[in-house]
């Protein structure tokens, strides 16, 4: 575990887990001193804009062990799609854009990102999103959930971030 300050914002990188396993998700549940620790993803339900979860069903989760959940298709199409997604935002935004072997935290916050443009202090994130619930066109047919796992990543990394989206 390393820690490293940039931007003005600190932030530890962590050796990275297996993507979805226990120990990947331990890490998002609690740090090293064994406070309750979120992944960006939970974001949505802190701020109560997630149509999956509540407030009460986070503080629920965080308050028992984790549990490692079975490889549901949306999780599935998302993971082999990804590496698809991250080429093409290679591609559209002329850097080159990998999925690091890292977690990045920062305060109660620990994120794993889809892409960055250099593990060791990036300077661009990509969020990449598979969906067939909503049509997504412009910035701004971003769901809320989605904005909301974003403003958590920027506030750990404190990068811009871009969202590369297939959708319908």
């Amino acid at each position: 575990m390393n820690t490293f300050t940039e931007n003005s914002v600190k932030y530890e990188r962590i050796a990275k887990p297996k993507h979805g396993s226990e120990d990947w998700l331990r890490l998002r549940w609690r740090d090293s001193n064994g406070r309750c620790t979120f992944g960006a993803s939970d974001a949505p339900a802190l701020m109560g804009a997630s149509p999956y979860s509540t407030r009460s069903d986070l503080f629920f989760d965080k308050s028992v062990d984790p549990t490692v959940e079975d490889d549901k298709p949306v999780f599935r199409r998302g993971n082999v799609l990804e590496p698809a997604l991250l080429e093409e935002a290679s591609h559209l935004l002329g850097i080159n854009v990998f999925t690091p072997s890292v977690m990045y935290r920062a305060g109660r916050f620990t994120i794993s990102k889809d892409g960055v443009d250099n593990e060791e202090c990036p300077t661009v994130g990509v969020e990449a999103k598979t969906t067939s619930r909503y049509s997504v066109h412009t910035a701004d047919d971003l769901p809320f959930e989605w904005r909301w796992q974003g403003w958590a990543q920027q506030s750990v990394l404190n990068v811009p971030l871009f969202f590369i989206v297939l959708d319908r």
